[in-house]
């Protein structure tokens, strides 16, 4: 600027000796009122301004230069860097949508296996809910058949409460008619019957009389054999009412038809 360069050439000519010229006679002056030597002076200084202003402009112009030159390498070295950083930063979003993408996967994966299983836990818990209510049947019945047995139970320990006389009454009787008693193997009881045929009244008419396992009456060895469908109709109704004499009357009845 104006000022720089002023404050420039004050510094520089600071730097040369005060030169005094010689007093001339008033002859030596010209038209201006500078004489020769003060020209001399003043163009061999301007000279010597030019040259250090044209040094230092040269330094100056080398020393921007390098400056250029330097922001130009800085420059490029920052625009390679951005470059890098851009790179990576599309790597790094390439890397982390694929691995939502993986991890989307698994997750689909994980819910379907999930689904499955509470699929299956369903299918099990209907198993085991109808195998539940198949327990509770067969345990109802059951239970409908433990008291139906003890009933039958109850009837059979009534039934045995019979006092003695009552049994030796009937024996009598029995006998009389022509019906006797005696204990068979096993602790069974067999009926004879006897007076059913007129031409011979002695001749023997029996069967076995015991219960099963489940505290039913059952008959064995019936002589003469008789129609079992008979038999077993009148057991179902003995077993259902726990009436001995209508039974055993019945098995009477059915050896008669016998002859």
């Amino acid at each position: 600027t104006t000022s720089e360069s002023r404050s420039l050439t004050h510094q520089t000519l600071q730097t040369f000796p005060t030169i005094m010229p010689p007093r001339q006679d008033t002859a030596n002056e010209d038209v201006l009122g500078f004489t020769t030597h003060l020209l001399g002076t003043l163009r061999l200084t301007r000279t010597k301004l030019d040259d250090y202003v044209a040094e230092r402009k040269a330094e100056v112009d080398e020393a921007v230069e390098a400056h250029e030159r330097q922001l130009r390498e800085e420059q490029q070295g920052l625009d390679e860097k951005a470059i890098y950083l851009k790179e990576l930063q599309e790597r790094g979003r390439g890397s982390s949508a694929k691995g939502l993408v993986d991890r989307r996967e698994e997750l689909i994966k994980q819910k379907a296996a999930m689904e499955q299983e509470v699929e299956k836990l369903a299918t099990q818990k209907e198993t085991k809910k109808a195998e539940a209510e198949a327990l509770k049947e067969e345990d109802d019945e059951l239970k409908k058949r433990v008291r139906e047995l003890a009933k039958l139970k109850r009837h059979m320990e009534e039934s045995k409460n019979t006092t003695i006389d009552d049994l030796t009454k009937g024996l009598i009787n029995y006998k009389f008619l022509g019906l006797d008693f005696e204990k068979a193997e096993g602790n069974r009881l067999k009926f004879t019957f006897t007076q059913l045929d007129a031409a011979a009244p002695d001749n023997g008419f029996s069967f076995v009389f015991d219960t099963n396992d489940e505290d039913l009456y059952v008959i064995h060895d019936c002589q003469p054999k008789l129609d079992m469908e008979v038999v077993e109709a009148m057991l179902e109704k003995l077993n259902e009412d726990d009436d001995v004499g209508t039974f055993v009357r019945g098995m009477r009845r059915a050896f008669s038809e016998t002859l």
